[in-house]
C-alpha cells in the first residue's frame, strides 16, 4: 500500500513539474531546466546549418574564381552558391517557426 502511495505521490510531482512547464535535467554538471535544454540543441543545430552553408558558399565561390573558361565549373559554383544561401534561408526560417513555437508553449 505504502507503495502504491509512494507511485501516485512521484507522478502526481512529475505532473506538478510539468503543468508549471519546470523539468529539471540533472546533466552532472548543473541541473538545466528542459526549456533551456532544448534552446542549447536547437542553438547549436542552427549555428552547426550556418557554418555549413558558409563553407558550401565559400566552395561554390572557389569555383567560380578558379573556372575560367570552364562553363560546367562555373555552373556548378554557381549552384552551390545559390543552393547554400537557400539552405540558409531555409534554416533560419525553420529556426524563426521553431523558437516561435518553443516559446508559444514554454514562455506564452
Amino acid at each position: 500500500m505504502s507503495s502504491l502511495f509512494l507511485l501516485l505521490a512521484a507522478r502526481a510531482t512529475n505532473a506538478l513539474a510539468l503543468q508549471q512547464r519546470i523539468l529539471s535535467v540533472d546533466t552532472g554538471f548543473k541541473a538545466i531546466t528542459f526549456p533551456r535544454l532544448i534552446t542549447n540543441i536547437i542553438n547549436f543545430l542552427v549555428g552547426a546549418i550556418a557554418i555549413f552553408c558558409l563553407t558550401l558558399f565559400l566552395v561554390g565561390a572557389y569555383h567560380m574564381v578558379v573556372a575560367g573558361e570552364n562553363e560546367t565549373r562555373l555552373g556548378k559554383g554557381k549552384d552551390l552558391m545559390l543552393g547554400s544561401l537557400i539552405g540558409l534561408a531555409v534554416g533560419l526560417s525553420a529556426y524563426a517557426v521553431v523558437r516561435t513555437v518553443f516559446y508559444i508553449i514554454f514562455f506564452g
